[in-house]
């Protein structure tokens, strides 16, 4: 049988645990203190599915549930906020190849 995926949680299993202030990310990204809430609960939201249902989230879901898009300066700034997660390099032990690059 061959590999045909691998599914990862990168909710903090595969890096460096370190303290995430959901407010501050969204806050950062918004720059409106509502806006900035609801997101954070929406995200919460999704949490709690993982927790309890054992399904994932994505941006899309917690954009949906809090009822607000992102501009694409936001979505940008989203993603250089989560860039702070430093990312281990390895090498792959069955192709020897590097599969993720340090951040």
């Amino acid at each position: 049988m061959a590999l045909e995926a691998v599914i990862f949680d990168w909710g903090g299993t595969l890096t460096p645990w370190h303290i995430i202030d959901p407010y501050e990310c969204w806050f950062a990204v918004t720059e409106d203190a509502e806006q900035a809430k609801a997101l954070m609960a929406a995200e919460q939201a999704v949490w709690e599915l993982v927790r309890h249902e054992h399904r994932s989230g994505t941006l899309t879901d917690i954009l949906t549930a809090a009822q607000l898009s992102l501009s694409e300066a936001q979505l940008a700034a989203y993603y250089r906020w989560g860039m702070r997660t430093p990312t281990p390099t390895w090498r792959c032990p069955a192709c020897s190849r590097r599969c993720a690059s340090a951040a």
